[in-house]
C-alpha cells in the first residue's frame, strides 16, 4: 500500500465532472508521510476556462501537517497551493513526487468511505490534529507547538476550576501586580488575602500566574479546594 497513494473521493463520483477524468472524483483529498515529514492535499477538477470541454486540476489546498502550530492548529501553506495541473492521474502524481520528494507509483480515489482523511479522534485530542495517512493507513495526530503565551492559555482551559482572563490592548502595557489586580477587579475578583504565598481573590479563588505576548495578556486564577 505504501507505493500507491489513495485519496479519498469528496465530492459527487457520479457527476460528469468526476466522470470525465480518470481521477474519478471532482474533488479529492489526501494525507500522506514522506520521511518525517506529513502533507495534506486536496484538489479540485474544474473546466478549462481557455478550453471548452476540457478540465484543469486546481491544487486547493497543500499543507505541510508534519506539526500543528498555536491553538488554532494551524499549519504551514505550501507555496505550491493554488497552482493549476492537467486534470489526470500521471499530471498529479508528478506534482506529489517532485515537490515532496516522494516515490509513489500510482494514485487511487476511493469512492466508497473505505478511506477518510478525517478520523474520528481519540478523547482529548483536537480533531484538527488527527489525519489518516493515504499511503499506510494509519492514524497520524500531529505534534502540538505553542507559544508559552499559548501554552499558559492551554493549559487554563483544560484545568477544572480555573480562571481564566484575556485581554488585548492597542499599545503595550507594563503587566505590573497592581495592574493584574485592577483588571481582576473589575471582573468581581477582589483581593481578600494571601495563601501559600500567593494573593486570594473573593476568598474562593488563588493567583496561578499571567502572562504576557507583546500587547495581549492572560490571568490565571485557580480554585481553592474546599
Amino acid at each position: 500500500m505504501e507505493n500507491t497513494l489513495r485519496f479519498e473521493g469528496a465530492g459527487w463520483a457520479d457527476c460528469d465532472t468526476s466522470k470525465a477524468t480518470d481521477l474519478q472524483n471532482c474533488r479529492i483529498r489526501t494525507a500522506f508521510s514522506v520521511g518525517e515529514k506529513a502533507y495534506y492535499l486536496e484538489c479540485l477538477v474544474c473546466n478549462a476556462r481557455e478550453k471548452p470541454g476540457q478540465h484543469q486540476l486546481l491544487v486547493d489546498a497543500f499543507k505541510d501537517i508534519t506539526e500543528a502550530h498555536s491553538l488554532f492548529c494551524d499549519y504551514v501553506r505550501l507555496p505550491e497551493e493554488h497552482i493549476w495541473l492537467d486534470a489526470c492521474k500521471s499530471a498529479l502524481l508528478d506534482f506529489i513526487n517532485t515537490t515532496t520528494g516522494a516515490g509513489f507509483a500510482d494514485i487511487e480515489t476511493v469512492n466508497d468511505d473505505s478511506y477518510r482523511v478525517f478520523p474520528p479522534a481519540p478523547e482529548g485530542i483536537d480533531h484538527r490534529r488527527v489525519f489518516r495517512l493515504g499511503n499506510t493507513g494509519e492514524v497520524y495526530i500531529a505534534p502540538q507547538v505553542l507559544t508559552g503565551y499559548e501554552q499558559f492559555v492551554f493549559d487554563a482551559r483544560n484545568s477544572e476550576g480555573s480562571v481564566l482572563l484575556e485581554y488585548g490592548f492597542i499599545q503595550q502595557v507594563d503587566m505590573s501586580i497592581d495592574f493584574c489586580r485592577k483588571i481582576l477587579a473589575r471582573k468581581g475578583y477582589k483581593f481578600t488575602g494571601t495563601a501559600q504565598g500567593n494573593a486570594v481573590f473573593n476568598d474562593s479563588h488563588i493567583w496561578a500566574g499571567a502572562v504576557q505576548d507583546g500587547r495581549k495578556i492572560a490571568i490565571r486564577l485557580d480554585q481553592i479546594a474546599q
